[in-house]
């Protein structure tokens, strides 16, 4: 179960880091640290 501000967070790093196509790639990084 996410949480809602968990959900947000991620949707916000996923947009933050997204610029080329390594959106999963440094979302996963970002996932785990």
């Amino acid at each position: 179960m996410v949480s809602r501000e968990e959900e947000n967070v991620k949707l916000r790093t996923r947009r933050k880091v997204c610029k080329n196509n390594f959106c999963e790639s440094i979302f996963v990084s970002t996932a785990i640290h």
